[in-house]
């Protein structure tokens, strides 16, 4: 869906999917609600024998920095293929739906019971689109500037080469 923010892409690396898992475990570290030291990895989160679902460590807050998921497959050469995804958090999207719901339920309030034209002026319509206009581009004014960092390190980190994707 175009309205979370989310990027896809595949990277080819020549490193075997045990060296990258080593790679991983050098620079991912176990999740922690609060670090009050600034020595620590790159990533949090799990590394497996199949993939991989990380977040990259920031002393700043931002409710819309990607959750990077990745699996490994065989590629066609030496090495390995990872498929990576970007996206929201589940707590964000849950957030995202809940604000869109309100603001269509308070649209829909204001059209089925305002009594007459006049009581509701014609710009009050405009407001829950503008409100809704708001959390997209807060959501992406958020994610994509860490998306492509994020993109950028995870090629850097396994010496990969990313391929496109076919359409």
């Amino acid at each position: 869906m175009i309205f979370w923010p989310h990027d896809t892409f595949v990277m080819e690396t020549d490193l075997t999917p045990h060296e990258v898992v080593e790679v991983l475990k050098e620079h991912v570290e176990p999740t922690k609600w609060m670090r009050l030291t600034h020595s620590h990895a790159t990533f949090q989160g799990d590394v497996r024998v199949d993939g991989f679902t990380i977040t990259r460590i920031i002393h700043y807050r931002n409710s819309f920095l990607p959750v990077v998921t990745g699996t490994f497959l065989p590629a066609r050469g030496k090495g390995i293929q990872l498929h990576i995804r970007m996206s929201l958090s589940s707590w964000v999207k849950g957030f995202g739906l809940f604000w869109g719901c309100a603001v269509m339920w308070m649209f829909s309030t204001a059209i089925l019971f305002g009594e007459r034209e006049e009581e509701i002026p014609g710009m009050i319509y405009l407001i829950p689109f503008g409100m809704v206009a708001f959390l997209f581009g807060l959501m992406h004014i958020g994610f994509w500037p860490e998306a492509r960092k994020q993109k950028r390190m995870l090629v850097e980190m396994f010496h990969g080469k990313e391929q496109s994707l076919p359409s």
